[in-house]
């Protein structure tokens, strides 16, 4: 679904750089490396809306269905052959060898007389019997060999690809909490999840650590923001107590990532919830920690954890959330927002077929909640009004109110 126009970037001066790109409401696709073509380009551009025109409604969770991009494979034989080899023999000069063989030949005849065993009647039969039934089974037997071995090949080829089609796709969210363009992908990277099911993996790695200068220039781009995605956003913070760089709430993120990787996603929603939707600042050691034990982590190993993190530091610019793509194993980079359709359409350009995830609302809310309106309506492909009522009409769902908008949690 469409998320509505895009809100243009603030053209007001600030040092920091680093978050400047935030202000982004619909960044390009581009990619890296050397993709053999001009093929990728034509995914990510028009040609993707034809694939999206056909794919996006069933694609969705609530239709079920889906489309699918098709390529072909191709491999080589080789065959080699084998050579002979022959021996030869010389005789002698003069005819005195062959005197020797006649003579020999002589006195063997001689002996004819003298007793000699000869096998009982039929015994060199059962054994030349014996000896071929012996091979006959043996050959069998390496039949049979062959033919296990041959099946277990299979086996091995077909587990290997099944392991390929599992997972043909995956995504690298480099992004921080304080990450505002960031948070406005939410919704757009779980309708990816829900479309390609367990074919797509979508992971989170920590941005470098940003600093802060101009706290009323990120609270325009933050409400700048908020127009285009859609997500309830409180900028508050950065006028009543701002911080001044992503240091600690980074380190923590890294922290909770050695625990659990699954924890740690909960608990970067949890930090954004903190600081983006209530308006906290959450760069503070013990908040940081109560907010980990919210989501299950382990808080006392997260504040040993906490000095041996490593953080990186860049003085460039770097536009927020940044995506590392791979599908079919040919890599790009996204950049700022994406919207659904356009992402959809960089899958489908490719070999990957949706299986949407059917899940239940109660059960999305209780995953992920406390969740706004807008994401249901993106990841079940519903209207406003709709996804409201089927909402407010759960015995087991119930709206909690922001000053910045409605979310819903389990009850």
């Amino acid at each position: 679904m469409g998320l509505g126009p895009s809100g243009g970037g603030s053209s007001s001066g600030s040092s920091d750089s680093n978050d400047d790109d935030d202000g982004r409401t619909d960044g390009d696709i581009t990619e890296y490396g050397d993709s053999g073509g001009s093929k990728e380009d034509e995914d990510d551009s028009g040609g993707g809306a034809a694939a999206v025109a056909g794919a996006t409604g069933a694609a969705a969770s609530s239709a079920g269905g889906g489309a699918a991009g098709a390529a072909g494979v191709g491999g080589a034989g080789a065959a080699g052959g084998s050579g002979g080899s022959g021996s030869g023999s010389s005789g002698s000069e003069n005819g005195e060898d062959e005197e020797a063989e006649d003579e020999k030949e002589g006195d063997d005849s001689e002996s004819d007389d003298t007793e000699c065993e000869e096998p009982e009647d039929g015994e060199s039969e059962e054994t030349e019997g014996d000896s071929d039934s012996d091979s006959f089974e043996d050959q069998e037997n390496d039949q049979e060999n062959d033919e296990e071995y041959d099946e277990d090949e299979e086996d091995t080829e077909e587990d290997e690809e099944e392991d390929e089609k599992e997972k043909e796709a995956s995504i690298v969210v480099h992004t921080d909490p304080w990450d505002n363009t960031g948070w406005g992908m939410e919704p757009v990277l779980k309708h990816l999840q829900y479309t390609f099911g367990d074919r797509l993996e979508i992971s989170y790695e920590l941005a470098p650590v940003r600093t802060f200068d101009d706290p009323l220039h990120q609270a325009e781009k933050w409400r700048e923001n908020a127009e285009t995605h859609r997500i309830p956003t409180n900028e508050d913070v950065w006028k009543e107590e701002p911080p001044t760089s992503t240091k600690l709430s980074s380190r923590a993120f890294n922290a909770a990532k050695k625990q659990d990787e699954q924890l740690a996603r909960n608990y970067l929603r949890r930090l954004r919830l903190a600081a983006q939707v209530k308006g906290r600042n959450i760069e503070n050691r013990e908040l940081l920690l109560d907010l980990a034990a919210d989501v299950g982590l382990n808080k006392r190993r997260l504040a040993e954890d906490w000095d041996a993190v490593t953080l990186e530091r860049t003085p460039e610019a770097t536009e927020m959330p940044v995506m590392k793509v791979e599908i079919d194993n040919i890599p790009r980079t996204w950049k700022g927002r994406v919207e659904y359709e356009r992402a959809l359409a960089a899958f489908l350009g490719h070999t990957m077929e949706p299986e949407p995830v059917l899940q239940p609302l109660t059960k999305f809310v209780e995953e992920h909640g406390p969740v706004a309106t807008e994401e249901v309506m993106e990841v079940f492909d519903l209207s406003r009004e709709t996804a409201t009522k089927k909402l407010r009409s759960s015995a087991e769902i119930r709206a909690v109110e922001f000053n910045c908008g409605t979310f819903w949690e389990t009850v």
